[in-house]
């Protein structure tokens, strides 16, 4: 049953993609207003969605969860870093295309439609699991790749001040600050009228939708080429993340269904961003989006095998 709902809810996902997919074949859209499109879900929506994410979390299942932000930490964001200084050494990529490349193989879709996948599955404890990837994967991965990706600032001379710089500009991106304020209110027991989270809600509600339609508009403009890139990309999303994220369960005895469900999370494909940034950046973008295409096709028989192979956590 548990299969047969997950099914269920992947097919909207797959719906919205083709339907993007159909909409940019047929030019119904050009390509200053996919980029509009990009930057409502990275400006506005997403944000919105990652904040109301992470305060739907309950206060002592955030401050206990301990072990297992250490498990997404390394899971994710040591992998990104690993991957980027691969592409960035032995590979000679761009910083662009490095960052793109190795988020698009480290990062995870769990924060834009993890709901509407995990709620058949797990029910009201899915906003958890789904909440703190997004904690960990927007403080350090996006806002990592946030800081690679900007343009670099004018040499004055003082290279920690313009570290420090980078970072600030940074901090001030919504993908990154959104769920940490989310954290901040709940841990701080602070209780938002219900007005304000349904504002939140009606916009944020649109981030899923409007970012895999978007992912469908990328994959459009972009003839399907199966590069190595983009072979050993859809491998590691796939195969070999699951596989560090599963070690890492057991490595730390972590066996409850918070971990299962983190671990099920770890087959989900690549998050949109990572198609938005290639768009925005204009490097990665035809490797970006194959990798979203095989990723998600993958993802209709990746998340069934990962939650049988969760039940041996």
């Amino acid at each position: 049953m548990q299969v047969h709902n997950l099914i269920e809810a992947l097919l909207p996902v797959l719906f919205v993609l083709l339907l993007g997919v159909f909409a940019g074949r047929h030019k119904s859209f050009d390509a200053d207003q996919v980029k509009g499109f990009s930057s409502v879900v990275l400006n506005y929506a997403l944000p919105a969605a990652l904040f109301v994410g992470m305060y739907s979390v309950d206060r002592a299942t955030l401050l206990q969860q301990g072990p297992l932000l250490i498990v997404m930490l390394i899971g994710y964001s040591g992998l990104f870093i690993v991957l980027y200084w691969i592409a960035k050494g032995p590979m000679h990529y761009s910083k662009v295309s490095a960052t793109i490349f190795s988020l698009c193989m480290s990062s995870s879709a769990v924060p834009i439609y993890g709901l509407a996948v995990f709620k058949p599955l797990y029910g009201a404890q899915a906003d958890g699991v789904v909440g703190m990837v997004a904690l960990v994967t927007n403080i350090t991965q996006i806002s990592l790749a946030v800081l690679l990706l900007q343009e670099p600032a004018p040499d004055s001379g003082n290279k920690a001040g313009v570290l420090l710089k980078s970072v600030l500009r940074t901090l001030r991106s919504p993908l990154v600050w959104s769920p940490v304020l989310g954290a901040v209110v709940v841990i701080a027991g602070v209780h938002l009228p219900a007005v304000t989270i349904d504002s939140l809600k009606l916009i944020g509600n649109a981030s899923a939708g409007i970012a895999i339609f978007a992912g469908g508009l990328m994959l459009a403009a972009h003839k399907f080429v199966l590069k190595p890139a983009v072979t050993v990309g859809t491998l590691v999303k796939i195969i070999v993340q699951p596989a560090i994220f599963f070690g890492l369960l057991l490595a730390f005895h972590l066996h409850d269904a918070m971990a299962r469900e983190t671990f099920v999370a770890s087959t989900m494909p690549l998050a949109t961003p990572c198609v938005l940034f290639a768009a925005q950046h204009h490097e990665f973008e035809a490797e970006a989006s194959a990798l979203t295409l095989l990723t998600t096709v993958a993802m209709v028989v990746a998340l069934p095998a990962g939650l049988y192979l969760s039940k041996y956590l």
